[in-house]
């Protein structure tokens, strides 16, 4: 059997997934946001769990866009952005309303 060689351009379904994930770091922090503002109208505690609930979505969005960026670079040669630049501004203001609220959890 011969072995195919790799595509040399990606597909249109494959790039718009892309698009996607490399907007998947702001969809973490939304999620992280969202759960810290929820979590201080319950007047939640600073604790162990409260840290990993804040965590997790941001740490797995990044996760799957690091596998995705690894992808396309080893496949494609392809460099997939960390952040569109659509969504550079909206992240840095969710970054520091998440910061805001974590100092208030933590009071």
């Amino acid at each position: 059997m011969e072995r195919k060689p790799l595509q040399k351009q990606p597909d249109r379904d494959f790039l718009q997934f892309a698009r996607w994930v490399s907007g998947a770091p702001f969809f973490g922090l939304a999620a992280a946001c969202g759960a810290a503002a929820v979590l201080l109208l319950r007047g939640g505690e600073w604790s162990l769990s409260t840290a990993l609930y804040l965590a997790v979505p941001l740490a797995g969005m990044l996760v799957l866009y690091g596998v995705l960026a690894a992808v396309a670079k080893a496949r494609y040669g392809l460099k997939i952005p960390l952040l569109p630049r659509v969504l550079r501004l909206p992240a840095l203001l969710l970054a520091v309303a998440l910061a805001a609220l974590c100092i208030a959890l933590a009071r």
